[in-house]
Protein backbone atom coordinates (compact mmCIF):
# COMPACT_ATOMS: atom_id res chain seq x y z
CA UNK A 1 0.00 0.00 0.00
CA UNK A 2 3.06 2.20 0.22
CA UNK A 3 2.09 4.29 3.26
CA UNK A 4 4.68 6.25 5.22
CA UNK A 5 4.57 4.83 8.79
CA UNK A 6 5.82 8.05 10.41
CA UNK A 7 3.11 10.09 8.71
CA UNK A 8 0.43 7.41 9.14
CA UNK A 9 1.13 7.10 12.86
CA UNK A 10 0.30 10.78 13.42
CA UNK A 11 -3.36 10.46 12.43
CA UNK A 12 -5.91 9.74 15.13
CA UNK A 13 -9.06 9.11 13.07
CA UNK A 14 -8.79 5.37 13.74
CA UNK A 15 -8.47 5.68 17.53
CA UNK A 16 -12.14 6.38 18.30
CA UNK A 17 -13.34 3.37 16.25
CA UNK A 18 -10.56 1.24 17.77
CA UNK A 19 -11.58 2.13 21.31
CA UNK A 20 -15.18 1.25 20.47
CA UNK A 21 -14.05 -2.25 19.46
CA UNK A 22 -11.88 -2.54 22.56
CA UNK A 23 -14.93 -1.74 24.70
CA UNK A 24 -16.70 -4.67 23.00
CA UNK A 25 -13.75 -6.91 23.80
CA UNK A 26 -13.69 -5.74 27.42
CA UNK A 27 -17.40 -6.50 27.80
CA UNK A 28 -16.93 -9.91 26.19
CA UNK A 29 -13.98 -10.62 28.44
CA UNK A 30 -15.81 -9.58 31.62
CA UNK A 31 -18.91 -11.64 30.83
CA UNK A 32 -17.54 -14.74 29.08
CA UNK A 33 -13.94 -15.52 29.95
CA UNK A 34 -13.65 -14.90 33.67
CA UNK A 35 -12.07 -11.53 32.97
CA UNK A 36 -9.18 -12.70 30.79
CA UNK A 37 -8.23 -13.86 27.30
CA UNK A 38 -5.27 -15.93 26.21
CA UNK A 39 -4.49 -14.65 22.67
CA UNK A 40 -5.70 -11.62 20.69
CA UNK A 41 -4.85 -11.30 16.99
CA UNK A 42 -4.79 -7.80 15.45
CA UNK A 43 -5.18 -8.03 11.65
CA UNK A 44 -3.81 -5.02 9.78
CA UNK A 45 -2.04 -3.64 12.83
CA UNK A 46 -0.20 -0.92 10.89
CA UNK A 47 2.20 0.99 13.10
CA UNK A 48 1.10 -0.92 16.20
CA UNK A 49 -0.35 2.15 17.94
CA UNK A 50 -3.76 0.51 18.14
CA UNK A 51 -2.28 -2.90 18.96
CA UNK A 52 -0.64 -1.33 21.98
CA UNK A 53 -4.07 -0.20 23.23
CA UNK A 54 -5.05 -3.88 23.47
CA UNK A 55 -2.53 -4.34 26.29
CA UNK A 56 -5.10 -2.65 28.54
CA UNK A 57 -7.13 -5.86 28.33
CA UNK A 58 -6.31 -8.82 30.53
CA UNK A 59 -4.63 -10.87 27.82
CA UNK A 60 -1.59 -13.13 27.93
CA UNK A 61 -0.41 -12.57 24.35
CA UNK A 62 -1.15 -10.18 21.48
CA UNK A 63 -0.08 -10.76 17.87
CA UNK A 64 -0.17 -7.93 15.32
CA UNK A 65 0.12 -8.70 11.63
CA UNK A 66 0.24 -6.43 8.58
CA UNK A 67 0.98 -6.87 4.89
CA UNK A 68 3.43 -3.92 4.86
CA UNK A 69 6.98 -4.69 6.13
CA UNK A 70 7.58 -0.97 6.77
CA UNK A 71 4.59 -0.83 9.10
CA UNK A 72 5.77 -3.90 11.00
CA UNK A 73 9.27 -2.43 11.25
CA UNK A 74 7.84 0.76 12.75
CA UNK A 75 5.66 -1.24 15.15
CA UNK A 76 8.63 -3.32 16.30
CA UNK A 77 10.63 -0.19 16.97
CA UNK A 78 8.00 2.04 18.56
CA UNK A 79 5.11 -0.07 19.87
CA UNK A 80 6.66 -3.34 21.01
CA UNK A 81 6.06 -4.71 24.50
CA UNK A 82 6.87 -8.13 26.01
CA UNK A 83 3.21 -8.99 25.53
CA UNK A 84 3.14 -8.20 21.77
CA UNK A 85 4.64 -10.00 18.77
CA UNK A 86 4.51 -8.58 15.23
CA UNK A 87 4.76 -10.36 11.90
CA UNK A 88 4.38 -9.53 8.21
CA UNK A 89 1.35 -11.30 6.76
CA UNK A 90 -1.15 -10.94 3.93
CA UNK A 91 -4.25 -12.23 5.70
CA UNK A 92 -6.16 -12.71 2.46
CA UNK A 93 -3.99 -15.68 1.45
CA UNK A 94 -5.39 -19.21 1.65
CA UNK A 95 -4.85 -20.94 4.99
CA UNK A 96 -2.01 -23.19 3.80
CA UNK A 97 -0.01 -20.12 2.69
CA UNK A 98 -0.17 -18.31 6.04
CA UNK A 99 2.89 -17.99 8.24
CA UNK A 100 3.49 -21.15 10.31
CA UNK A 101 3.38 -19.03 13.47
CA UNK A 102 -0.23 -18.15 12.70
CA UNK A 103 -1.34 -21.62 11.62
CA UNK A 104 -0.03 -23.03 14.89
CA UNK A 105 -2.65 -20.88 16.65
CA UNK A 106 -5.59 -22.68 15.00
CA UNK A 107 -8.47 -22.99 17.47
CA UNK A 108 -6.59 -21.08 20.18
CA UNK A 109 -7.25 -17.37 19.55
CA UNK A 110 -9.66 -15.81 22.06
CA UNK A 111 -10.39 -12.75 19.92
CA UNK A 112 -9.59 -11.51 16.41
CA UNK A 113 -9.51 -7.71 16.21
CA UNK A 114 -9.19 -5.57 13.10
CA UNK A 115 -9.64 -1.82 12.83
CA UNK A 116 -9.96 -0.11 9.42
CA UNK A 117 -7.97 -2.88 7.74
CA UNK A 118 -10.55 -5.18 6.12
CA UNK A 119 -11.04 -2.81 3.19
CA UNK A 120 -7.48 -3.71 2.14
CA UNK A 121 -8.07 -7.48 2.15
CA UNK A 122 -9.22 -8.37 -1.36
CA UNK A 123 -9.99 -12.07 -0.85
CA UNK A 124 -12.88 -11.96 1.63
CA UNK A 125 -13.58 -15.70 1.52
CA UNK A 126 -10.02 -16.71 2.43
CA UNK A 127 -9.78 -14.09 5.19
CA UNK A 128 -13.10 -15.15 6.72
CA UNK A 129 -12.09 -18.82 6.66
CA UNK A 130 -8.74 -17.95 8.27
CA UNK A 131 -10.50 -16.05 11.05
CA UNK A 132 -12.88 -18.96 11.70
CA UNK A 133 -10.00 -21.46 11.85
CA UNK A 134 -7.99 -19.35 14.30
CA UNK A 135 -10.80 -18.61 16.74
CA UNK A 136 -11.09 -20.77 19.83
CA UNK A 137 -14.52 -22.23 20.68
CA UNK A 138 -16.56 -19.33 22.02
CA UNK A 139 -14.06 -16.82 20.63
CA UNK A 140 -15.01 -13.39 19.30
CA UNK A 141 -14.29 -11.49 16.08
CA UNK A 142 -14.58 -7.68 16.14
CA UNK A 143 -13.93 -5.37 13.19
CA UNK A 144 -14.42 -1.86 11.88
CA UNK A 145 -14.83 -1.88 8.10
CA UNK A 146 -14.31 1.45 6.37
CA UNK A 147 -16.15 2.02 3.08
CA UNK A 148 -14.69 4.96 1.20
CA UNK A 149 -18.00 6.19 -0.18
CA UNK A 150 -20.13 6.18 -3.31
CA UNK A 151 -18.12 9.02 -4.80
CA UNK A 152 -20.09 9.18 -8.06
CA UNK A 153 -23.54 9.58 -6.53
CA UNK A 154 -23.40 13.39 -6.66
CA UNK A 155 -22.81 13.43 -10.44
CA UNK A 156 -25.50 13.79 -13.12
CA UNK A 157 -26.59 10.39 -14.44
CA UNK A 158 -24.52 10.33 -17.70
CA UNK A 159 -21.35 11.40 -15.87
CA UNK A 160 -22.08 9.00 -13.02
CA UNK A 161 -22.27 6.09 -15.46
CA UNK A 162 -19.00 7.14 -17.08
CA UNK A 163 -17.33 7.29 -13.65
CA UNK A 164 -18.57 3.78 -12.83
CA UNK A 165 -17.09 2.56 -16.11
CA UNK A 166 -13.71 4.14 -15.34
CA UNK A 167 -13.69 3.01 -11.70
CA UNK A 168 -16.11 0.09 -11.21
CA UNK A 169 -15.83 0.10 -7.43
CA UNK A 170 -18.35 -1.91 -5.35
CA UNK A 171 -21.42 -0.32 -3.81
CA UNK A 172 -21.53 -0.18 -0.02
CA UNK A 173 -24.27 -2.83 -0.15
CA UNK A 174 -22.04 -5.20 -2.14
CA UNK A 175 -18.87 -4.41 -0.23
CA UNK A 176 -20.23 -4.79 3.31
CA UNK A 177 -22.61 -7.54 2.23
CA UNK A 178 -19.69 -9.46 0.78
CA UNK A 179 -17.95 -9.45 4.13
CA UNK A 180 -21.11 -10.43 6.02
CA UNK A 181 -21.77 -13.40 3.74
CA UNK A 182 -18.12 -14.48 3.77
CA UNK A 183 -18.07 -14.47 7.58
CA UNK A 184 -21.42 -16.26 7.74
CA UNK A 185 -20.28 -18.92 5.25
CA UNK A 186 -17.13 -19.45 7.31
CA UNK A 187 -19.26 -20.29 10.36
CA UNK A 188 -19.50 -16.96 12.17
CA UNK A 189 -23.27 -16.86 12.17
CA UNK A 190 -24.00 -14.64 15.17
CA UNK A 191 -23.16 -11.28 13.70
CA UNK A 192 -23.63 -7.88 15.34
CA UNK A 193 -23.55 -4.88 13.00
CA UNK A 194 -23.32 -1.23 13.98
CA UNK A 195 -23.23 1.46 11.28
CA UNK A 196 -21.92 4.90 12.18
CA UNK A 197 -20.04 7.87 10.76
CA UNK A 198 -17.03 8.90 12.86
CA UNK A 199 -15.46 12.20 11.84
CA UNK A 200 -12.13 13.96 12.15
CA UNK A 201 -11.18 17.61 11.61
CA UNK A 202 -7.86 18.46 10.00
CA UNK A 203 -6.12 21.02 7.82
CA UNK A 204 -7.48 21.02 4.26
CA UNK A 205 -3.95 21.37 2.93
CA UNK A 206 -2.76 18.34 4.89
CA UNK A 207 -5.70 16.27 3.70
CA UNK A 208 -5.20 17.15 0.04
CA UNK A 209 -1.41 16.76 0.14
CA UNK A 210 -1.19 13.56 2.16
CA UNK A 211 -4.21 11.95 3.77
CA UNK A 212 -6.42 11.72 0.68
CA UNK A 213 -3.92 9.25 -0.79
CA UNK A 214 -5.33 6.58 1.53
CA UNK A 215 -8.86 6.46 0.04
CA UNK A 216 -7.41 7.13 -3.43
CA UNK A 217 -5.28 3.98 -3.17
CA UNK A 218 -8.39 1.97 -2.33
CA UNK A 219 -10.30 3.23 -5.37
CA UNK A 220 -7.26 2.79 -7.64
CA UNK A 221 -7.48 -0.94 -6.98
CA UNK A 222 -10.67 -0.88 -9.10
CA UNK A 223 -9.34 1.17 -12.04
CA UNK A 224 -10.62 -0.37 -15.26
CA UNK A 225 -8.15 0.91 -17.87
CA UNK A 226 -4.95 1.51 -15.96
CA UNK A 227 -3.90 4.66 -14.18
CA UNK A 228 -3.63 8.09 -15.71
CA UNK A 229 -3.45 11.61 -14.34
CA UNK A 230 -6.89 12.67 -15.59
CA UNK A 231 -8.63 9.84 -13.77
CA UNK A 232 -6.51 10.49 -10.66
CA UNK A 233 -7.58 14.15 -10.66
CA UNK A 234 -11.24 13.21 -11.10
CA UNK A 235 -10.97 10.67 -8.29
CA UNK A 236 -9.38 13.19 -5.95
CA UNK A 237 -12.16 15.72 -6.57
CA UNK A 238 -14.93 13.14 -6.11
CA UNK A 239 -13.47 11.87 -2.82
CA UNK A 240 -13.17 15.42 -1.52
CA UNK A 241 -16.75 16.28 -2.51
CA UNK A 242 -18.16 13.07 -1.01
CA UNK A 243 -16.27 12.95 2.30
CA UNK A 244 -15.30 16.49 3.24
CA UNK A 245 -17.26 19.34 4.78
CA UNK A 246 -16.00 22.90 5.49
CA UNK A 247 -15.29 24.00 9.05
CA UNK A 248 -15.62 27.66 10.04
CA UNK A 249 -12.79 27.68 12.55
CA UNK A 250 -9.19 27.96 11.34
CA UNK A 251 -6.46 25.73 12.73
CA UNK A 252 -4.08 27.07 15.38
CA UNK A 253 -1.57 27.91 12.64
CA UNK A 254 -4.21 29.76 10.59
CA UNK A 255 -5.00 27.12 7.95
CA UNK A 256 -8.45 26.31 6.60
CA UNK A 257 -9.90 23.17 8.18
CA UNK A 258 -12.30 20.50 6.93
CA UNK A 259 -14.26 17.70 8.57
CA UNK A 260 -13.80 14.24 7.05
CA UNK A 261 -16.73 11.84 7.39
CA UNK A 262 -16.00 8.11 7.41
CA UNK A 263 -18.64 5.50 6.62
CA UNK A 264 -17.89 2.73 9.11
CA UNK A 265 -19.53 -0.61 9.82
CA UNK A 266 -18.57 -2.27 13.10
CA UNK A 267 -18.97 -6.04 13.15
CA UNK A 268 -18.68 -8.53 15.95
CA UNK A 269 -19.67 -12.13 15.72
CA UNK A 270 -19.35 -15.71 16.59
CA UNK A 271 -22.69 -17.66 16.19
CA UNK A 272 -28.38 -15.64 14.54
CA UNK A 273 -27.90 -12.46 12.92
CA UNK A 274 -28.63 -9.28 14.86
CA UNK A 275 -28.53 -6.14 12.75
CA UNK A 276 -28.51 -2.67 14.27
CA UNK A 277 -28.18 0.22 11.87
CA UNK A 278 -27.21 3.49 13.56
CA UNK A 279 -26.30 6.56 11.49
CA UNK A 280 -24.32 8.63 13.94
CA UNK A 281 -25.20 11.95 12.35
CA UNK A 282 -28.93 11.40 11.98
CA UNK A 283 -30.32 8.88 14.46
CA UNK A 284 -30.89 9.20 18.19
CA UNK A 285 -29.61 5.87 19.58
CA UNK A 286 -32.09 6.13 22.50
CA UNK A 287 -35.12 5.98 20.19
CA UNK A 288 -36.14 2.67 18.63
CA UNK A 289 -38.51 2.36 15.67
CA UNK A 290 -39.95 -1.11 15.26
CA UNK A 291 -41.97 -1.97 12.16
CA UNK A 292 -44.23 -5.01 12.26
CA UNK A 293 -43.24 -5.97 15.81
CA UNK A 294 -46.25 -7.39 17.66
CA UNK A 295 -46.71 -7.53 21.40
CA UNK A 296 -45.57 -11.13 21.53
CA UNK A 297 -42.10 -10.24 20.19
CA UNK A 298 -42.22 -7.10 22.29
CA UNK A 299 -40.90 -3.70 21.39
CA UNK A 300 -40.93 -3.22 25.15
CA UNK A 301 -38.15 -5.74 25.59
CA UNK A 302 -36.16 -4.15 22.79
CA UNK A 303 -36.62 -0.64 24.20
CA UNK A 304 -35.59 -1.91 27.60
CA UNK A 305 -32.22 -2.86 26.09
CA UNK A 306 -31.49 0.75 25.19
CA UNK A 307 -33.43 2.39 28.02
CA UNK A 308 -35.02 4.97 25.74
CA UNK A 309 -38.22 5.47 23.79
CA UNK A 310 -39.89 3.09 21.37
CA UNK A 311 -42.18 3.69 18.44
CA UNK A 312 -43.92 0.66 16.99
CA UNK A 313 -45.70 0.49 13.65
CA UNK A 314 -47.90 -2.51 12.88
CA UNK A 315 -50.81 -3.16 10.58
CA UNK A 316 -52.85 -4.15 13.62
CA UNK A 317 -53.94 -1.44 16.07
CA UNK A 318 -55.00 -3.99 18.66
CA UNK A 319 -53.38 -3.13 21.96
CA UNK A 320 -52.52 -6.73 22.71
CA UNK A 321 -51.21 -7.70 19.29
CA UNK A 322 -50.21 -4.28 17.93
CA UNK A 323 -46.52 -3.36 17.74
CA UNK A 324 -45.44 -3.22 21.36
CA UNK A 325 -48.95 -2.49 22.69
CA UNK A 326 -49.82 -1.61 26.26
CA UNK A 327 -48.09 -4.73 27.49
CA UNK A 328 -44.81 -3.64 25.94
CA UNK A 329 -45.14 -0.11 27.30
CA UNK A 330 -45.63 -1.50 30.79
CA UNK A 331 -42.53 -3.69 30.46
CA UNK A 332 -40.01 -1.12 29.33
CA UNK A 333 -37.75 1.30 31.14
CA UNK A 334 -38.64 3.88 28.49
CA UNK A 335 -41.98 4.19 26.71
CA UNK A 336 -43.65 2.57 23.71
CA UNK A 337 -45.99 4.35 21.30
CA UNK A 338 -48.23 2.50 18.85
CA UNK A 339 -48.53 3.89 15.31
CA UNK A 340 -50.83 1.65 13.21
CA UNK A 341 -50.02 1.69 9.49
CA UNK A 342 -51.84 0.45 6.39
Amino acid sequence: MNFNPDYYNEFTDSLLPANKLIDKLQYFCDHNNNGNMSIILDIGCGTGSTTKLLTGLNCERIIGCDIDPKMIGFAQQHNKTPQIDYLVQDFGLPWHQLDDRLRRLAGRVSAVFTNYAMAWIWDKQSAAQNIAKLLAPGGLFVANILYDGDIAQCLPKPERQKCYELIPYPTEHDFIGGWIMSLKNAGLSKIDIDYWEPTIVMSEQLYLNEYIEIPMNWFKHYYNNGRNQDVDNLLKKLIYDERCRPVDQLSTDGHKQIEIINSTTSISGDILIIIIMVGAQAVNPNVLLAIGLNAETGIGRAVDRIGGQGFGADISGDEEYGAGGVRAADDTAGSAVIVPYN
